[in-house]
């Protein structure tokens, strides 16, 4: 598909307004990759990362926006981008940050009004059901005109080992604030990260989760995040009986009971 995709039936689509004493005109077009992100010098590391895909950032981004404009002009524009990570055990992850490092599109600098940050469970390989209590709409980062997005959650996320997927989506109008794109690695982890346009804006044909790569030119196979939180003990699941375990486990039981009544009873004297 096109790299770039004009937006030519919507009547936002005039030129934005010069927003720098340079006299920049931004281009009224919303994009479902921007490749003009500049990554951040280095990535700050932390005592409690749980999950580091940062490694191999790359200069593409993928769009994840919520577009607020005025009576929902361009809500067929709306569109999702998600990645999967991994918690292997035995120990179960207390998710406190998550941060995601964007980029705003070349020639605006936002900013996003709020974030949603949604975490999935695995459904064979592309994000499948809401975890329950790890849904998070309209949250502010620490400072959300800085795109490298530090987002504190209200409250924890709680997951136990196995494979989860986390997107975070901006809420903000392209006009006059552009969009927000989120920075993809060269390098594959895990499954292809995942990207969604329901209402088909784009033409890119993937209005439910589909693997990026399939609609997303000029990018990379993954997205570059972090988390970070505790560890915690997950509980171990008590191995189910069959039938024939239980009979036998009842069985042991009565003959427990039974030894232990008969060494109650009282014994008469000789």
């Amino acid at each position: 598909m096109r790299n770039f995709m004009i937006l030519r039936t919507m009547p936002l689509l005039l030129p934005l307004l010069i927003i720098s004493a340079l006299s920049i005109s931004v281009e009224s077009r919303a994009q479902v990759s921007g490749a003009e992100g500049v990554p951040p010098v280095s990535v700050e590391q932390f005592t409690q990362v749980l999950w580091d895909q940062t490694a191999n950032m790359t200069t593409f981004g993928s769009a994840s926006q919520n577009f607020t404009d005025t009576g929902g002009v361009n809500d067929s524009f709306d569109n999702r981008s998600a990645d999967d990570f991994n918690i292997p055990g035995p120990n179960g992850w207390n998710i406190e940050t998550v941060r995601a490092i964007g980029f705003y599109q070349l020639g605006t600098s936002g900013p996003a009004q709020s974030l949603n940050v949604v975490f999935f469970a695995d459904d064979g390989g592309l994000p499948g059901n809401v975890v329950p209590g790890c849904q998070y709409n309209n949250i502010q980062p620490t400072n959300i005109s800085d795109p490298d997005f530090f987002i504190n959650l209200p409250a924890l996320c709680a997951l136990l080992p196995g494979t989860y997927w986390l997107s975070v989506q901006a809420n903000m109008p392209f006009n006059p604030n552009g969009q927000w794109f989120w920075f993809t690695e060269s390098v594959q982890t895990l499954n292809l990260f995942a990207w969604e346009n329901p209402l088909n804006g784009f033409g890119s044909g993937c209005t439910t989760w589909t693997p990026g790569i399939n609609c997303i030119s000029d990018t990379g196979p993954d997205l570059t995040f972090q988390l970070i939180g505790e560890q915690f003990v997950a509980p171990r699941p008590i191995p189910a009986l069959s039938r024939w375990g239980l009979i036998a486990a009842a069985g042991a039981l009565g003959l427990v009971s039974l030894i232990a009544v008969r060494r109650r009873a009282p014994r008469s004297g000789t």
